[in-house]
């Protein structure tokens, strides 16, 4: 099928997703956690490539959003440097830093084209209008998950994310 007879709808990042528990590791000390934040996402492959190892006693405040194998990790800071990474192949239980946005696909999504989605030029034109700072600018979960994009039929984007 043709990208051009693919019927594209508008749609939010919300619309697309469903909202991920966040956790405290705190609450059990003594589990051990893969540790995803800023730094471990190679902004080049979009892969997370060094993750870190730490139990619930000694992970950060911001070690909350509880991660799943497909999840979409999207930096809220400094968006131009596109630190995004589709979560695969970690450790669980795995968290990932509340400095990004994760986004994980509703039955409206595929969670491959939501990747290449927010990685894209596209995307982030979009949410280069939500940032704010000039030396540390940064957006919100918030404000990435409520952006309208465009999006073809479930069956299109797993077409287009295939190829």
């Amino acid at each position: 099928m043709p990208e051009a007879s693919y019927r594209w709808q508008r749609s939010s990042l919300e619309g697309l997703t469903v909202k991920a528990p966040n956790v405290n590791p705190a609450d059990t000390p003594d589990s051990v956690f893969t540790y995803i934040d800023i730094s471990s996402i190679d902004n080049q492959n979009h892969v997370i490539a060094w993750p870190h190892r730490i139990s619930g006693r000694d992970a950060p405040s911001r070690a909350r959003l509880l991660v799943q194998e497909g999840d979409v990790l999207f930096s809220n800071v400094r968006t131009h440097l596109r630190n995004v990474a589709q979560v695969i192949e970690v450790e669980y239980p795995a968290l990932a830093s509340t400095g990004f946005t994760l986004l994980r696909a509703s039955g409206a999504a595929d969670p491959r084209f939501l990747f290449h989605l927010v990685r894209s030029r596209y995307f982030l034109s979009l949410v280069s209008w939500s940032e704010s700072g000039t030396h540390y600018p940064a957006t919100s979960a918030q404000k990435v998950r409520s952006l309208e994009v465009s999006v073809p039929t479930v069956e299109a984007q797993s077409e287009i994310a295939a190829s």
